[in-house]
């Protein structure tokens, strides 16, 4: 029988150079038995034990004080763990930490993350909580480490009994390709272990979108050739009240974005979904992927997780097949997605995603009589933008090696050529590396308050600028001789070959501009984080609302659209002549909310603004108790405004995001509460805000205006006079009010703390934006 370690550590953080192990837990299985326990708590020697891992773990600082340190624990970890493989949910991280503690445990790594997106497509999280919650496990993990390795060996059973579903004629295909390859997770198809248990899976959240059959409040006779413009008063859902006017047209084509595309069962909404060229599955690719002699076993996980879920009745189905991590959808394109366009007829009445809507316009097959219909009409504009620039990142060095590893791996048949290209892309791997380095040192030296920098030549002229020069030139050379050497090489796929070469051709260009700049590119430098990126786009943005879709009849139903009352934000993003007309939709007889504006707040520019805005927030949140919600503008905000406040906060079940769990977890979890206060960030706030249960008040402490260091914010200054008048503070509100669309069904008050916003002049335009709701002015107290 199979012997693990299933494992699992609680940290004070996740830095390993400053954060300190404060439990460790451990138990071994044999077969899906534990047959011995290890757990102890950890006396941190350098960090503190704060308030927001106390109350996600329960471990308090004095249950600490008697504690061994690491160094006393060292050895019998080392002796209960053995040789044995390691298994825990992202066990990379417990192992690096406890390896940078200097407790190197030498068994392989067994990541049920890892094999969780291979058996269980398509689900939203794969968090443990998650897991745990789906499943309905006995042991929910709880940020103890011997419950949360409980909790992984129930998953690990749950993994088990998905194979044990499987039948026998797949699962004989299955072991065949493993034999090809070595994948740690091989045996547990191989080795008949039968699970313990059989689980049900709770039904997942069918919900992103409320019901669609509601009046649209539009006629077709109201609709005019080119854009109409339709404000939707926050009573209305914007996604819903499109899906319901799309089935008006004869024909319509509906575009969201990717995670609703994704999440939501288009059939019971009778829409036709359309998945662009990289979600199909090119036959002959597939054929040759399966037939390879070895696998290496990225492609191993891909085609099992293909063969499981991917076909219907022995015909391909997009969309069944959920690709959870870039790496996988970028293995999936490389590998498997077909080389050349296919067309096929669209659907009367169709919905697609950004990448969808783009290919079929740029293949001309959205016909001229087709209403399209852009509800998410600003997260269109700036996915065309972000889609315009090239990004380069080490993830995408490494990956531009690997992928002209495995194409010399999969079609060069010359063993004397393979070898020579091999070589040089070893070389080639070095170097980029360095580039990385390089980059990441000159955005040091050239950055100012830790921004985004804007690539000049004279950063060249520097000894670092000097040696990323030398290195860059290097590997251009080193491209166009990979490009020279397999150009006539006879491979099974010519059209590989093609991209193979034009791929490469555009890569020597876009590092060229990085030497020698153009004034056509405009090149962004970004080390925030210590991570470098590179962005390379060009000087003057195409204005997609007039190239590609002037022709059409567009409809953009908005809960977010006009700001101050007027039309010219979307006006100048469209790229209209003349200010378009905008008409205001609501539903008849709705209700209004109150939006209630506090004045004589401290000003949010002011130094200690933390220091005299939390005592207040603590006092709304202690004062009038309830379901209440506390928005702030940064995710550090409210990591401190939570470790402050834990401590002598009187509210009933206070919780942070973080401590909440995620989202859908989350909503199941508050409605069980009469009261509670939640703190989130204004990025979490658009998911959570629609799981919620109904609400009492959803408080902004502070509103955030722009996104500095995103492509579109970048490049705000070629497109407008202004980039924060014209596009940042606009842009802001029209977010804003999709945002209190949301809220607006299950919220009895929303309050605004923002001082800003009432006493500056530039912040006039939010209130004045805002429809749907009775405005009311107070005093803090």
């Amino acid at each position: 029988m199979k012997e693990l370690i299933v494992l699992d550590i609680e940290t004070t953080g996740v830095d390993f150079t400053h954060d300190d192990i404060i439990e460790i837990s451990a138990v071994k299985l044999i077969g899906n038995e534990v047959v011995d326990k290890f757990t102890t708590l950890i006396k941190p020697t350098m960090a503190k034990l704060g308030p927001t891992v106390s109350t996600l773990t329960g471990i308090n600082p004095d249950d600490l004080k008697v504690a061994p340190v690491l160094a006393e624990v060292r050895d019998s970890l080392l002796t209960f763990c053995g040789t044995l493989p390691i298994v825990g949910h992202n066990i990379g991280f417990d192992v690096d930490f406890l390896k940078e503690k200097g407790i190197n445990l030498p068994g392989d790594r067994l990541d049920t993350l890892e094999l969780a997106y291979t058996l269980l497509p398509k689900l939203p999280f794969y968090s443990m909580e998650f897991l745990a919650y789906r499943y309905q496990f006995k042991d929910q993990p709880s940020h103890r480490a011997m419950n949360d390795v409980l909790a992984t060996v129930e998953l690990y059973d749950l993994l088990l009994s998905q194979v044990n579903q499987i039948p026998q004629e797949m699962r004989e295909q299955i072991n065949t390709l493993i034999g090809k390859t070595s994948w740690d997770w091989s045996f547990i198809f191989t080795d008949n272990i039968v699970a313990a248990h059989t689980y049900q899976s709770r039904s997942g959240p069918e919900a992103i979108l409320p019901n669609s059959a509601e009046q649209t409040l539009i006629s077709p006779a109201d609709l005019q050739p080119g854009f109409n413009v339709f404000e939707l008063l926050p009573n209305i859902n914007q996604l819903s009240f499109n899906i319901a006017l799309s089935k008006q047209p004869p024909k319509s084509l509906l575009v969201v974005d990717s995670r609703i595309f994704s999440r939501t069962n288009w059939a019971s909404h009778q829409l036709s979904p359309y998945f662009s060229l990289i979600h199909q599955l090119d036959p002959e690719r597939w054929q040759f992927l399966l037939n390879k002699p070895s696998l290496d076993p990225r492609e191993c996980k891909l085609i099992i997780k293909i063969l499981l879920y991917g076909f219907n009745d022995g015909q391909f189905i997009p969309g069944q097949v959920y690709f959870t991590r870039r790496d996988e959808f970028y293995l999936f394109e490389q590998k498997l997605a077909p080389l050349a366009y296919r067309p096929s007829r669209l659907s009367d009445h169709t919905v697609t995603d950004f990448a969808g809507w783009l290919e079929l316009l740029e293949e001309g097959l959205i016909e001229a009589d087709r209403t399209v219909l852009i509800p998410q009409w600003i997260d269109l504009d700036e996915w065309c933008v972000e889609h315009s620039a090239k990004w380069m990142t080490i993830a995408y060095f490494n990956a531009l090696v690997s992928s002209r590893r495995d194409f010399v791996h999969d079609f060069i048949t010359d063993h004397k050529l393979a070898d020579q290209l091999f070589k040089e892309l070893n070389g080639l791997s070095s170097h980029l590396t360095m580039t990385a380095g390089l980059l990441g040192m000159i955005w040091q030296e050239q950055s100012k308050n830790s921004d985004v920098v804007e690539w000049e030549e004279r950063f060249l002229t520097t000894k670092t600028g000097a040696d990323l020069k030398d290195n860059l030139s290097g590997i251009i050379e080193a491209l166009g001789g990979y490009q020279t050497a397999i150009k006539n090489a006879a491979v099974s796929f010519p059209e590989v070959l093609e991209r193979q070469i034009n791929r490469t051709t555009e890569l020597i260009e876009h590092l060229s501009y990085i030497i020698h700049p153009d004034q056509a590119y405009k090149i962004y430098v970004d080390g925030r984080s210590g991570r470098f990126s590179l962005r390379i786009i060009k000087q003057a943005p195409e204005n997609i609302w007039q190239t590609k879709l002037n022709d059409h009849q567009v409809i953009i139903a908005s809960n977010g659209v006009t700001v101050s009352g007027n039309s010219s934000f979307v006006s100048r993003l469209l790229g209209a002549a003349d200010l378009i007309d905008v008409k205001t939709l609501s539903r008849p007889n709705g209700e209004h909310k109150d939006m209630v504006w506090v004045s004589d707040l401290p000003n949010p520019k002011a130094i200690n603004y933390q220091k005299l805005i939390f005592p207040y927030l603590r006092h709304q949140l202690e004062g009038e108790p309830g379901r209440n919600i506390l928005v702030l503008p940064t995710g550090r905000m409210v990591e401190e405004f939570f470790n402050e406040s834990q401590p002598i906060l009187k509210a009933t079940n206070f919780l942070s995001f973080d401590i909440a769990g995620n989202e859908v977890v989350l909503g199941e979890k508050l409605s069980t509460y009469d009261q509670f206060a939640l703190v989130v960030s204004q990025y979490q706030a658009p998911f959570l805000l629609g799981v919620a249960p109904d609400l009492d008040r959803v408080i902004y402490a502070k509103l955030a205006f722009d996104s500095p260091g995103m492509t579109p914010q970048l490049l705000a200054g070629e497109r407008f006079s202004n980039s924060f008048a014209d596009y940042g503070l606009p842009r802001a509100v029209v977010a804003f009010k999709e945002e209190l669309a949301l809220v607006f069904p299950k919220v009895k008050e929303v309050w605004m703390l923002d001082s800003r916003l009432i006493t500056q002049d530039w912040g006039q335009p939010v209130r004045k934006s805002i429809g749907g709701f009775r405005h009311v002015d107070i005093v803090a107290e």
